[in-house]
């Protein structure tokens, strides 16, 4: 059977089209829509979803979280024309109806509306390299990585068109912090009064001196510090662990939530030589006993009570932000980049600036 010319070229760039691949790490189901607000599919928590969840890429497209238009976007555009193979992509905070607004609270007051309602990451797989080809992970409405106002510039990113990428909801745990253990300890110390004086020794310490000191003490302090330095390393982002909240009060508690923190290590943090902190790494939060101080050029910024990270400090008049387009054919803006950046050349027609820390690949 011949192929027609048409056809040819249809399945070509099928072959070389990207592909999303989607994991759930939030601790309720994600419900997968495209653009137009067309329901893909629905993705439980911990659960993978490979090759688009069944949709079917066109030339520019987005993902999204519920059907609703106040939310955040992962946004991409295929480009495989005239030697041009590549994919872009960003994810989008930008409230719907923003008008000409300038910043993300601006945009906020003007539409009395948001545009985020889940934390998301994106992760090359095939050709990252750090620099236009990267890793994007949005934490908060307001996050730097992304889109937050109509001509909020430099935030996108392109790889080459057959790249895989892994897209994360929740990528640190849950947003919210796990269930407090002070649910849980309320009931030991008045039920187990009425039921078994010898386990709360202090209701009933003549009956059973040896049983309530001995129990009580040991199990507490032996399980929460071994678990509670788990929140700063593993997965802090939004799931740490209870244990470090209320060790002495309720012994069992700890036990109840280690899943979170230990099962996502996703985020780790990243103290370089000098005793400082990477950009975009944990330098804070309940639990966490790391370095605070910021590698120049970032300060360390709160994303809950569970976690602080390193953000870039925004630039100086007359210079670029950190991905910023700074040259390229027919570029006429602002070429100078901030002093910890660089201005690379990915090709005739593209410059940006790149963190200088950033190995050349």
């Amino acid at each position: 059977m011949k192929l027609s010319i048409a056809t040819a070229s249809l399945l070509a760039s099928a072959a070389l089209a990207a592909e999303f691949r989607f994991t759930n790490k939030c601790d309720y189901t994600i419900n997968l829509h495209a653009g137009g607000s067309v329901f893909v599919c629905d993705i439980p928590s911990g659960e993978t979803r490979n090759n688009n969840c069944g949709a079917t890429l066109g030339s520019h497209g987005l993902f999204k979280h519920t059907a609703a238009n106040d939310v955040n976007l992962l946004e991409y555009s295929l480009t495989n024309t005239n030697g041009f193979n590549n994919v872009w992509y960003d994810i989008s905070n930008i409230p719907p109806g923003p008008g000409n607004c300038k910043s993300y609270d601006d945009c906020k007051a003007f539409t009395g509306k948001k545009g985020y309602n889940v934390p998301m990451s994106i992760h090359p797989v095939n050709n990252n390299n750090g620099k236009n080809c990267r890793d994007l992970v949005v934490t908060k409405p307001d996050s730097p990585v992304a889109y937050l106002f109509p001509t909020d510039d430099g935030k996108m990113a392109d790889c080459k068109i057959d790249e895989v990428f892994d897209v994360t909801f929740c990528p640190g745990g849950n947003p919210g912090p796990a269930p407090s253990p002070s649910v849980q300890p309320t009931p030991a110390p008045t039920q187990a009064p009425t039921q078994a004086p010898t386990q709360a020794p202090t209701k009933a310490p003549t009956q059973a001196p040896t049983q309530a000191p001995t129990q009580a003490p040991t199990q507490a302090p032996t399980q929460a510090p071994t678990q509670a330095p788990s929140p700063s390393s593993d997965g802090p982002t939004y799931a740490p662990s209870p244990s470090s909240a209320s060790p002495t009060e309720a012994p069992d508690a700890p036990t109840a939530s280690p899943d979170a923190p230990t099962a996502k290590p996703d985020v780790q943090p990243d103290v370089i030589p000098d005793g400082q902190v990477g950009a975009w790494k944990q330098c804070g939060g309940k639990g966490y006993s790391g370095s605070s101080t910021c590698t120049d050029g970032y300060t360390c910024q709160g994303v809950n009570e569970w976690f602080s990270l390193c953000h870039p400090l925004p630039p100086k008049e007359g210079e670029l932000a950190t991905w910023a387009q700074c040259g390229g054919k027919g570029y006429t803006g602002i070429t100078k980049c901030q002093a910890r950046d660089e201005c690379w050349t990915k090709d005739e027609h593209f410059s940006q600036c790149i963190p200088s820390s950033t190995k050349s690949t």
